[in-house]
């Protein structure tokens, strides 16, 4: 079974050197970052699209406490995998040859800046979190009603929201306040 760091190798979310114990975190550039959010905001509609009609009751009620699950999140961390994860429920379903795949990936490249809006000393504010909780209740409700094309919408906005605050805050991509895009950070594992 592959480690995790191999996982996210093939995923593309980091750089493995050969024969070392060296990782680089992939690091985009602003405009790549904006690329693969626009990607993503067509991409992951028409993923959830494909799984509505493969959602229950049953998935409702999952969808319903994995929601909750976001908003009781105490860590960036821990908000961001519980982030995932409702995304991933949401998403799970139809058997895709390429589209569950890239759309993981869009996802694994773009987690580091989410991250960084989310720092304690970052720009995402306390509304912001709160916009969120309230758009994923608004995906939800579109779900559960059977309403396709508001479920596309909502989503795609959702993912538009964040694009937009990542695009007002050129500074996460400065890499070690060098003044310049970072496109890669190397770091040693123990």
């Amino acid at each position: 079974m592959p480690s995790p760091l191999t996982n996210a190798a093939e995923s593309g979310s980091v750089n493995a050197e050969a024969a070392s114990a060296r990782w680089a975190s992939k690091r985009l550039s602003i405009d790549e970052c904006r690329e693969i959010y626009l990607m993503r905001e067509r991409l992951e509609p028409l993923l959830l699209s494909m799984a509505m009609p493969t959602h229950t009751a049953e998935s409702f009620a999952e969808f319903e406490a994995s929601a909750a699950r976001v908003e009781e999140a105490a860590s960036r961390g821990e908000f961001l995998e519980r982030d995932r994860d409702f995304h991933r429920a949401l998403m799970a379903g139809p058997t895709t040859i390429r589209l569950q795949e890239t759309v993981d990936h869009l996802w694994n490249l773009t987690r580091y800046y989410r991250r960084q809006l989310l720092a304690p000393n970052g720009v995402t504010r306390r509304s912001r979190r709160e916009d969120i909780f309230a758009e994923h209740h608004m995906i939800l409700k579109a779900v559960v009603d059977g309403d396709v094309e508001s479920a596309e919408a909502m989503m795609a906005l959702h993912i538009r929201h964040t694009r937009k605050l990542v695009e007002q805050h050129p500074e996460i991509f400065m890499h070690s306040g060098q003044g310049r895009s970072s496109q890669c950070r190397s770091r040693r594992l123990g």
